[in-house]
């Protein structure tokens, strides 16, 4: 029998890194992930949202262009489906195609916002469970978030820039970042 993978949680701020992360260990030999990359399932289950969350899968898997992604999002509608929490449905679920690699993760910003005692659930699910937290300067941060939001809008360099700077603006006034 394969020896239990290390479960990482890959967690952080918005624009800090998480998508480099979860595609860094994508491509190492040594990792197994999902090519969903925010599962949400932890966050679903506390704020009691898995219906809204498998509405939004639904919608990912119809649009999903690739096979895989359209079985991963399936398979995680299945389990956000079920009743209450499922541990080891969550775990089948990250070690699913897994081929003796030693790390499986789920990267969710979202899981920031936990609880603490729901990070002390999290890391009793496996033998070896480990938390990554990644974090960035927040200024940085806050520009890079402006930038993809207004670059979004399938717009020239210069009028992202204008947008950019209406973001801001509109942020510093205390109005609705859009």
């Amino acid at each position: 029998m394969t020896q239990a993978a290390t479960v990482l949680f890959n967690i952080g701020a918005t624009k800090a890194g998480t998508t480099w992360l979860y595609r860094y260990l994508g491509a190492h030999p040594d990792c197994h992930l999902r090519s969903v990359k925010e599962l949400h399932y932890f966050d679903a289950l506390d704020r009691d949202d898995c219906d809204w969350q498998i509405e939004r899968f639904t919608k990912m898997r119809d649009a999903s262009s690739s096979a895989k992604a359209s079985a991963d999002y399936q398979a995680l509608i299945d389990l956000l489906g079920r009743e209450g929490e499922d541990s080891d449905g969550y775990l089948a679920y990250l070690n699913d195609g897994r081929d003796g690699q030693n790390l499986v993760a789920d990267t969710t910003p979202a899981y920031a916002l936990l609880s603490s005692d729901r990070f002390a659930k999290m890391a009793a699910i496996a033998p070896d469970v480990r938390f990554i937290y990644i974090l960035r300067d927040p200024v940085s941060r806050f520009w890079s978030h402006v930038r993809m939001k207004a670059g979004r809008r399938d717009l020239d360099a210069a009028s992202v820039q204008k947008w950019s700077n209406r973001i801001f603006w509109r942020v510093a006034r205390g109005q609705k970042f859009q």
